[in-house]
């Protein structure tokens, strides 16, 4: 399933956690007076809390399923779903008490990590292109 190197599936690892805080950064965009100040910093705390999601729940997760050999497109969004539920559990009970309070439903964290999910699997079951093969 994975081929060439980086293997897809390394790509994909490497590459998905950033769609997490790209969704919230599109969510909270619309109605912020200027949507570009601070995008750094979701990125920045986004991005670490995706990674670490990636690292603790996904990459184990991926890989006990991929030993038995049941990767597939569902479980891996539903894997993304719960996933996203959790960090964004862990966000409300770490904002508890903070000056700037950032509050993540758990629909939207269960959004951006389904969402990571199918890009996961639309990256890691990507196939080599055959005309660039020699």
């Amino acid at each position: 399933m994975f081929t060439g190197w980086p293997p897809h599936g390394v790509r994909a690892t490497v590459i998905t956690p950033l769609v997490a805080p790209l969704l919230l950064w599109l969510w909270n965009a619309p109605t912020a007076p200027d949507p570009f100040n601070g995008i750094g910093v979701l990125f920045v705390f986004g991005s670490v809390m995706a990674y670490a999601a990636m690292l603790g729940i996904g990459l184990p997760a991926i890989v006990m399923l991929a030993y038995v050999r049941g990767l597939s497109f569902g479980r891996i969004v539903v894997l993304g779903l719960v996933a996203g539920i959790a960090v964004a559990e862990v966000v409300r009970v770490a904002q508890q008490g903070a000056l700037f309070p950032v509050d993540v439903p758990h629909w939207l964290g269960g959004v951006a990590g389904a969402a990571s999910g199918v890009v996961w699997w639309k990256l890691a079951a990507a196939r080599d292109d055959p005309a660039r093969s020699s």
